[in-house]
């Protein structure tokens, strides 16, 4: 994550936020901390905002009464979705969820819930998981993500990026080249020899560090 990324994510805390306040609310405190959300809120936005004064007048959430029902699975997925699209109408958004494989059923859900209700938004959901996990199922039985990528083919189209399609000299150049430097061939190659251009062996095998116009590698412990 590059310095200007990381402001663009930090001025993004008020408008965020606020949705989840006025869209959200019942996600605070499951998702999201009340205690850290407002912390955060406080040192972007001036004292007086209508919802953050609600948000810091709402108290953490307690454990249901017996015989009072929590917030149900579907009307915090709803509330999810909304947040999203109240984002989305502000900014384009851009989500990588990772490790997909080990992903929960609960959490694999709230992902399908997304993906039918989400097209059209100005969000683009990016998620990574390894194919041989999946095929070999969970618990016994089918892998429950397995029948969600298949839908989303059926309903979406060509969705599938497969990652060792990316293993060449373009893929590392773009990598590379993403900030400006003068790396030589020579160096480009040794890379490229090293990683097999894997999208993932650069950045996690290989800390590339750069310091003014001089760039290293250092190969990390493994393990």
């Amino acid at each position: 994550m590059t310095r200007e990324h990381a402001r663009r994510l930090w001025q993004m805390i008020p408008l965020a936020a606020q949705s989840l306040v006025q869209a959200g609310p019942d996600l605070i405190d499951t998702f999201v901390s009340r205690a850290a959300l407002l912390e955060r809120a406080r040192t972007h936005t001036r004292d007086g905002a209508d919802w953050l004064t609600r948000l810091g007048e709402r108290g953490e959430r307690r454990p249901a009464a017996p015989g009072m029902p929590g917030p149900q699975q579907s009307d915090l997925f709803e509330q999810y979705t909304k947040v999203l699209q109240v984002l989305g109408r502000k900014v384009p958004l851009l989500l990588v969820v990772d490790d997909l494989q080990w992903a929960d059923l609960g959490s694999i859900s709230l992902l399908f819930h997304l993906g039918r209700h989400l097209p059209g938004s100005r969000i683009l959901i990016v998620g990574a998981y390894r194919p041989e996990e999946v095929s070999v199922g969970r618990d016994g039985g089918r892998h429950p993500l397995e029948a969600v990528v298949n839908e989303f083919q059926r309903s979406l189209g060509d969705i599938m990026v497969k990652l060792e399609q990316a293993e060449s000299h373009d893929f590392l150049e773009a990598f590379l080249d993403s900030e400006p430097n003068q790396l030589g061939a020579a160096f480009r190659d040794m890379l490229y020899r090293q990683t097999r251009a894997i999208p993932y062996s650069p950045s996690s095998c290989c800390e590339v560090c750069r310091n003014g116009e001089t760039w290293c590698i250092t190969k990390q412990a493994s393990g």
